[in-house]
Order: C-alpha cells, then structure tokens, then sequence
C-alpha cells in the first residue's frame, strides 16, 4: 500500500476568542489556498497514478483540500476519518489504512494508493513514526506539503519507505 500524505492548503486565520468566531474545526481555505492547492494538485498527477481511496480528516479546511484533490483527480467520493482529527495517535491512523486501503480490483501495481488530508503536527509525527517505530516528529509539511510512504504488505511501524516528500512550490512548478 502506498500512503501520500497531503497537509491542507492555506486556510483562515483563527482571530482571538470572541463571541461568533468560528471555530477551529470550521476555517475554510483561503482563496490564494484554494488556487496554490489546485495547482499543487495538478503538478501531483505528473508523479502519481490516480489513487484508489482519499480520506479527509473531518475539518473544513482539510475536506476542501480533499475535495481539491479528488476535482482534479476525477475521484467521486472522499471519506472521512476522526483518525486524522488533530491529536489523534498514529495508531489510529494506520488502523484505518489497514482497513479500507487495502488493495482493491483495478489497483494499480504494488497495491492501492490512499491520499490522506490531514495537519500538523500530526502528519509529521505519522510519517516518522510510520518511518522508524519513534513516537517523535523529525518532519514537518507546510501548507499543502506532501510526501509518499510505502508500506510493505503488513503495515506496521518503523516499516515504511520514504519514496519522496515535496514542498507546495516545487508540486505548482510540476504544473507548468
């Protein structure tokens, strides 16, 4: 199973405390994150196949990112998982890969391709722990950043190959 990993685009600030201030779970991308994020999207078909399963965490800006994805993609569904609600563990996480992104009928060679949506520093601590078996984050994505881990048929921790990680601009510069 091949996992890529994709942190949100660039979404609203969260103002201070104050009646009617939306709430973290609801910041929307912003309209410059919505368009950098398309184009990373674009420049990401260049470097993968189309991807059997993309799951989103349940927060707005995540699920737009995700919808961002599976637009360009041609992907008509996107599931959710709380697994990438901020703070879960990473355990969590890899329970659900384990469950629904398995290799399916029409995968393409080496078994399925999940894109993942989530945040920080949560994707990092995923993506090392997925590395080394370390419950410590030595990787961080920026807004919109991803990386592609491949897992051998039984997924565990510390048993995952880093095939590449990618900053936004140099996946926009792919769309050219």
């Amino acid at each position: 199973m091949k996992v890529l990993l994709v942190r949100h685009g660039i979404s609203e600030n969260l103002p201070p405390g104050q009646d009617g201030v939306k709430v973290n779970s609801q910041r929307a991308l912003t309209g410059p994150g919505k368009k950098k994020m398309r184009r990373a999207a674009e420049g990401l078909m260049r470097m993968v196949e189309r991807p059997d399963l993309i799951v989103s965490s349940p927060l707005l800006r995540a699920h737009q990112t995700a919808e961002i994805l599976a637009d360009v993609f041609k992907i008509d569904k996107i599931a959710t998982t709380a697994a990438l609600s901020p703070g879960k563990r990473p355990n969590e996480l890899l329970a659900y890969l384990k469950s629904h992104g398995d290799s399916k009928p029409g995968s393409q060679a080496g078994g399925a391709l999940v894109i993942v949506v989530g945040h920080e520093p949560d994707l990092g601590l995923f993506t090392s722990w997925s590395l080394t078996g370390l419950t410590e984050s030595f990787i961080e994505f920026r807004k919109g950043g991803m990386c592609l881990l491949e897992f051998p048929a039984e997924a565990r921790p510390g048993r995952a190959k880093l095939l590449w990680m990618c900053r936004p601009r140099q996946l926009r510069q792919l769309a050219r």
